[in-house]
């Protein structure tokens, strides 16, 4: 009782015939922008990476951000 909604999601991976879904691949990476500066390849293109059929690669930087990536690890693993 209750889980419904739960039920429904699992018998849709159990009927893959009748509720098809496609599996992506996604890197991802953050970085701060003296990182950025130094380590990136400016002007490399999406054609240069060889990605395959669905996968793709999602990027965020900004000025601070591997201060915050570094706060979630420690609070994860906490």
């Amino acid at each position: 009782m209750g889980k419904f909604d739960e039920s429904n999601c699992v018998e849709r991976f159990q009927k893959k015939t009748e509720s098809p879904y496609k599996i992506s691949y996604v890197g991802a990476a953050i970085s701060s922008q003296p990182e950025i500066e130094n380590k990136v390849i400016a002007g490399i293109k999406g054609n240069d990476l060889q990605l395959k059929v669905n996968q793709s690669i999602f990027y965020v930087h900004g000025a601070d951000l591997m201060n915050l990536a570094h706060q979630i690890f420690e609070r994860c693993t906490k």
